[in-house]
């Protein structure tokens, strides 16, 4: 054709239909240290972190009046901006936006856990009734001492509940309930009776716990409790690598079953007469 000749319009053109862009499909990078790996590997190290951290440092705070209200003061805040994050990112499904989701809500769980141990939201108290004895009804009146601590949880997530209904993202709510379900079940465990209940961890407005505390025996509940922990991270484990298409689902799924993971072995320690030392330098600093 040349210059002077005018161009001949296709069938597609002449009926006004505008031919797609080809679909570019970019290949995932080769190595061994890809994206995927990437964000499980940051998950990982972001749950196995904030469980270390922020376990030593509620029990470090607790050195003395001062470091208490600091600790409460500092953590309120920080939960106030953690529930305004779990809003702005309600509606981001992405990876990145799930771990930051799966942080706010654990922030969340620090304040909880927080206001029991640092005493400011607890509960009636009062020493066991019939102290020593392992029973299902003794352990339900433990938790009811810890009343006002147990219906802040339930508040808690309620809340959030209400916040995020409807939500793509909804990570924070099921982060709240799954630390707060490890939490009884372990509580659960140590009124009825295991070999090594931590009581070296208790503050000091807190001993009357001690007279709810089961036998230095492993009663039948801690296997129990600790296979169906880790049946239960497996589960979700298995979850995250069946929906590895979908960066919600896959990164959720990891980051709760380390979670669920983490809470097997901490059942698994409290039925092993030896203290495993990971938190003995922050309670060297508290000083008791």
């Amino acid at each position: 054709m040349t210059p002077s000749e005018p161009r001949i319009a296709t069938a597609d053109e002449a009926a006004g239909v505008e031919r797609a862009a080809p679909t570019v499909i970019v290949p995932e990078p080769a190595g061994w240290w890809t994206p995927r790996r990437r964000n499980v590997a940051t998950g990982v190290g972001i749950v196995l972190a904030f469980w270390w951290l922020v376990t030593g440092l509620i029990v470090a705070l607790q050195r003395n009046a001062l470091t208490r209200t600091v600790a409460w003061l500092g953590v309120t805040v920080l939960a106030m901006y953690a529930c305004h994050l779990i809003w702005l990112w309600r509606t981001d499904a992405g990876a990145a936006a799930t771990r930051k989701s799966f942080l706010a809500g654990a922030v969340v769980w620090t304040w909880v856990c927080m206001g029991l141990y640092g005493g400011w939201i607890v509960g009636p108290g009062g020493t066991a009734t019939r102290p020593g004895e392992p029973t299902v009804v003794l352990a339900l009146e433990a938790l009811w001492s810890l009343a006002w601590h147990e219906g802040l949880c339930l508040v808690m997530l309620g809340g959030l509940w209400w916040m995020l209904r409807g939500a793509a993202n909804r990570t924070a709510f099921w982060t709240l309930l799954t630390f707060w379900s490890v939490h009884e079940i372990a509580k659960l465990d140590i009124f009825l009776g295991v070999a090594n209940p931590g009581a070296r961890f208790l503050p000091q407005h807190m001993q009357f716990l001690l007279s709810y505390y089961g036998p230095a025996v492993n009663s039948f509940m801690l296997p129990v409790t600790t296979g169906a922990a880790a049946l239960g991270a497996s589960l979700l484990f298995f979850r995250a690598w069946l929906h590895a298409k979908e960066p919600m689902v896959k990164q959720q799924s990891l980051l709760l079953g380390v979670v669920v993971a983490l809470a097997a072995v901490e059942y698994a320690l409290l039925g092993v007469r030896t203290d495993a030392p990971l938190w003995d330098l922050f309670l060297e600093w508290r000083g008791y």
